[in-house]
């Protein structure tokens, strides 16, 4: 069966060439157009695969076999116990005529196996451990000791949620269209959010002629939730830093205010951002100073005053795109948790000069974890008392924005108090004990 040999490939580029998915999975198809009936089928069986491999990986393991071999019995358990796009009887032959009889004895009965539940994780596992967690979500036991503060119950919904796709939201360009021309079309959805939509459709929209104008772009809702809960009426100039991949906090800046206002958008690297680039030439826009600067580092050569509104989005873990790639944890390096962790307070420390009196310094990062959210914080506040918070929030996917995200909002004082913090110290003490 071709579809099993291609799923065989690209499974050994994520697992061996540290490949993403997507990125195998584009470079089988693009390189050999004649197999692109086969992509949906192939796409599911590596996707679900990779999502259950910590499984696979603890029922295959005493089965004595090379890493290489067992690679096929993954996919034929994917298959058998969870996709079934492809009869289970074929598959099990595949898998026979790979390894070869004798070996294939090994894995019969639990390529045939029914299971005790739906989940196939052995009823000797107690479903109240971490290792219970790790093989139900596929998580590793790093990304559970991250979260274990917030309790097995909190936790078991996060990665509940995690597992299961999230709403595809999208911003409209209402200085373009209305959202009503947008919801025209049955596989739009209105959210509770101004100028966010929710896309239900089947097909992929990069084709669709509103997202190759940019009439609409991706947006999540903590996203759309950010720039329109702290929305600075008329300021003379906002600050946005964006450390993380994606650009959609830096559209909606653009699209929110237009021409009005100075816009200064600093990020690590302006040539990585080209939608950001597209939408300054499309609206004609001459106001927006958009350059690069790492961490934030040397704004004074780029900002020339103090600023009304200054938002901080450094690089994160970005947990919340664990649900759009089945590999994300399996390529994150944890090792660089640490230098992730002091880019952030560097970020925090550098854009926080810039802020006026009277002004608002918001810092939000897409994760959960507490190093990353209220402990960042705390050690900002040790060195700053010209700071007050006057909210923050861990957002949970299970919750109605289905996010991984922490926020604070902070106003610049205009003097020093002895203890500006100390009032929400043992709140946020609280806060981070049960979160």
């Amino acid at each position: 069966m071709q579809e099993f040999d291609l799923s065989y490939d690209i499974l050994n580029d994520v697992f061996d060439h540290n490949q993403p998915f997507n990125e195998a999975l584009r470079k089988v198809f693009q390189t050999s157009p004649e197999l692109r009936p086969m992509r949906s089928d192939v796409a599911a069986l590596v996707g679900c695969t990779l999502r259950h491999h910590h499984l696979f990986d603890y029922l295959t393991k005493p089965l004595d076999m090379e890493e290489t071999d067992r690679r096929y019995v993954y996919l034929a358990l994917g298959n058998n116990y969870f996709s079934r796009h492809f009869e289970k009887a074929d598959m099990n032959e595949c898998v026979r005529a790979k390894l070869g009889d004798e070996k294939f004895a090994k894995v019969e009965a639990l390529l045939n196996d029914e299971g005790t539940d739906r989940s196939h994780i052995p009823a000797n596992i107690s479903r109240s451990s971490n290792l219970y967690l790790s093989l139900r979500f596929n998580t590793p036991d790093w990304v559970l000791k991250v979260f274990e503060h917030f309790g097995f119950g909190t936790t078991y919904k996060i990665l509940n949620r995690l597992s299961r796709p999230m709403p595809h939201t999208y911003r409209v360009r209402t200085s373009n269209r209305t959202v009503e021309s947008v919801l025209e079309n049955p596989e739009f959805q209105k959210t509770e959010l101004p100028g966010l939509v929710t896309y239900t459709g089947k097909s992929r929209l990069n084709k669709n002629p509103l997202y190759a104008s940019m009439d609409i772009f991706e947006e999540r809702a903590f996203s759309r939730r950010i720039i329109e809960e702290n929305l600075v009426k008329a300021p003379e100039q906002v600050l946005l830093y964006n450390g993380n991949a994606s650009p959609e906090l830096m559209l909606d800046l653009i699209e929110t205010y237009g021409d009005t206002i100075g816009l200064n958008i600093a990020c690590d690297d302006t040539e990585r951002y080209a939608p950001v680039h597209r939408l300054i030439r499309n609206k004609g826009l001459h106001n927006v100073n958009f350059f690069t600067s790492p961490q934030c580092e040397s704004l004074a050569s780029a900002v020339s005053q103090p600023q009304e509104l200054v938002i901080v989005a450094p690089n994160s873990t970005n947990f919340d795109l664990i649900p759009l790639s089945p590999d994300y944890l399996l390529h994150f390096d944890k090792s660089e948790m640490d230098a992730i962790i002091k880019n952030q307070g560097i970020a925090l420390e550098n854009a926080s000069q810039f802020v006026e009196v009277g002004g608002k310094l918001i810092y939000c990062v897409y994760t959960i974890s507490m190093k990353e959210g209220i402990q960042t914080l705390r050690s900002f506040f040790a060195n700053h008392k010209d700071f007050r918070i006057e909210s923050h929030k861990q957002y949970f996917p299970f919750e109605k924005d289905g996010c991984c995200a922490y926020m604070a909002v902070l106003t610049k004082l205009d003097h020093e108090e002895a203890d500006p913090f100390g009032a929400y110290a043992a709140k946020i003490a609280k806060d981070g004990k049960k979160e």
